[in-house]
């Protein structure tokens, strides 16, 4: 998803927390908002509410709109969202911090205190969800033909996929041709 051009209803579709109302990390728990909106509508809608004033006031005071997804650590939500991750108790698998590996039953065994990992935890989570350009684009195509649509029984005469990338990463006022590359699976 694009940072800079999807709105809050897609974005809170990103897990941003954990699903359900409670984010439990390391024995402690990070409760829901006491507004009673899922916290990833509320943390949607304020990565929205600061891109928005960012591009509107032209990017006065910051960098205008999102650059990198690290930029996400401008949000103040979402900024003390990773804070509060950092003193809630040490994360496990679950929340992200996998190096080692939880034993025990999922006891963590990082034993590391706020180690680059742990401060990372909220933009790991959702690192490859999110991005801030949209210049390549990978398509999928599926065309069908079929015989008695409509009927009792319509039957499948052929079927072919097709799949393709276009990038237009180098479009130009003055050349608009996107390269497609073309993938052929017959």
């Amino acid at each position: 998803m694009n940072l800079n051009t999807a709105p809050w209803p897609v974005l809170a579709r990103i897990p941003w927390l954990n699903a359900g109302d409670n984010f439990t990390i390391g024995g402690g728990t990070i409760t829901a908002g006491p507004n009673g909106i899922p916290d990833n509508i509320d943390m949607a809608r304020a990565i929205v509410a600061w891109r928005d004033q960012e591009i509107a006031a032209g990017g006065a005071g910051m960098t205008g709109p999102f650059r990198s997804v690290l930029d996400l650590y401008k949000v103040p939500d979402f900024l003390a969202y990773s804070d509060m991750l950092m003193t809630v108790g040490e994360p496990g698998d679950v929340e992200g911090d996998i190096t080692p590996p939880d034993t025990n039953g999922g006891t963590p065994t990082d034993g590391v205190r706020f180690d680059f990992e742990e401060q990372m935890l909220a933009f790991t989570r959702i690192s490859n969800l999110v991005t801030t350009r949209s210049d390549s684009f990978t398509n999928y195509l599926l065309i069908q033909g079929w015989r008695g649509l409509g009927t009792g029984n319509p039957e499948l005469l052929v079927q072919r996929r097709r799949a393709f990338i276009s990038d237009r990463s180098g479009v130009i006022a003055t050349d608009r041709e996107v390269p497609i590359e073309y993938f052929f699976n017959d």
